[in-house]
């Protein structure tokens, strides 16, 4: 068993939900809550995975190091 991970991305666009992830290029999830466009992207980024072992292509290497929301305050 190899654990994978990444970094993704889940954005509001009008009605739905837009994931993707940067070292995904051109992979994408979408839904109706957060929790389908999650499910929707990973499960994308597993075929991306199959499709590079099947291949004997390299598995693209997560380039995510830290990310942190932050929030600021302005008078």
């Amino acid at each position: 068993m190899t654990l994978y991970s990444y970094a993704v991305t889940i954005k509001r666009e009008g009605r739905h939900y837009y994931a993707y992830s940067d070292v995904f290029p051109g992979v994408y999830g979408i839904g109706k809550t957060i929790e389908a466009a999650r499910g929707s992207i990973l499960e994308a980024m597993r075929l991306c995975i199959e499709r590079c072992r099947k291949n004997h292509e390299p598995v693209p290497a997560s380039r995510h190091v830290y990310a942190e929301n932050v929030t600021l305050v302005m008078e």
